[in-house]
């Protein structure tokens, strides 16, 4: 009977090791490996804690992206838990910022979203309803909404424009273009007032990457009581009663219709993904 016992023991584990699979092998020598559409962190290829779901490795880092019971977490390469399995979206924040080092974690829990630090300390609050990563050629800082209202938050988790704005859009630390009950103005990244939400309309229209004529004149195209100025940086008037003509002639429909915070609202309308 023992002996019995022996070959049927031995026929199992011949065949939970012809089940299980190598998914990829990992810079410190170790395994992802898969066996019964589970899978586990494994030295040996063979042998493993078989509880996740998925594993998949950064692009970023030498971290791993886990799901269990449909929530998603981070381990080290070592299957040592960097960010629980508590939360329905996770990626990397992308900010090309790392702090101490290390990578921060955009999350979703509870449908709200916020950033975790690598030791798994909050950065940003999980109380935002949406949040961008990285921005091409935007601010050192996250756009953030809530309750239809946005603002930026800094990288390291400071508040750069309290969320409190319709719409906003950063073009450099002097320039954010924004919007507060239906009035356009501008702010600086140090949240202090260039020009006044006191228009109708705003136009940026600067040359920052040296892409202008040499004829060239940086200026705010503003509209109030149904007049266009061309206003400097200052706020000093620099032509008064421009035509409706030449402002579509200049300008187009393209900065008319505010693309610029249409750019914005797009990035925060994607769902965060698993970018891995």
């Amino acid at each position: 009977m023992k002996k019995k016992y022996v070959i049927i023991l031995f026929f199992f584990c011949l065949n939970a090791v012809s089940q299980t699979k190598v998914i990829d092998e990992l810079d410190n020598g170790k395994f992802i490996i898969e066996n019964n559409k589970k899978f586990a962190i494994s030295k040996d290829t063979i042998n493993g804690d078989f509880k996740f779901d998925t594993i998949c490795k950064s692009k970023r880092g030498d971290y791993l992206f886990t799901k269990e019971n449909n929530l998603w977490g981070v381990i080290n390469q070592d299957g040592k838990i960097i960010i629980p399995n508590f939360y329905q979206n996770i990626n990397t924040a992308c900010c090309y910022e790392k702090l101490n080092g290390k990578d921060n974690f955009i999350v979703r829990k509870d449908n709200k979203v916020g950033v975790l630090k690598y030791n798994n300390n909050v950065l940003i609050p999980i109380i935002y309803d949406k949040i961008t990563s990285w921005v091409e050629y935007g601010p050192k800082a996250h756009y953030v909404t809530k309750e239809n209202k946005i603002g930026l938050i800094k990288h390291n988790g400071k508040i750069m424009i309290p969320v409190s704005y319709d719409s906003l859009h950063f073009y450099n630390d002097k320039i954010i273009k924004g919007k507060i009950n239906n009035k356009y103005g501008v702010l600086n990244s140090k949240n202090s007032i260039v020009i006044p939400f006191d228009y109708d309309a705003l136009i940026v229209d600067f040359d920052f990457y040296g892409w202008e004529n040499e004829n060239h004149i940086d200026k705010f195209a503003v509209k109030k009581n149904d007049i266009w100025y061309y206003l400097d940086y200052n706020g000093n008037i620099i032509k008064k009663d421009i035509s409706n003509t030449e402002i579509e002639k200049e300008y187009a429909s393209f900065k008319l219709k505010n693309y610029d915070f249409e750019y914005i609202g797009k990035l925060l309308n994607r769902n965060i993904k698993n970018y891995f």
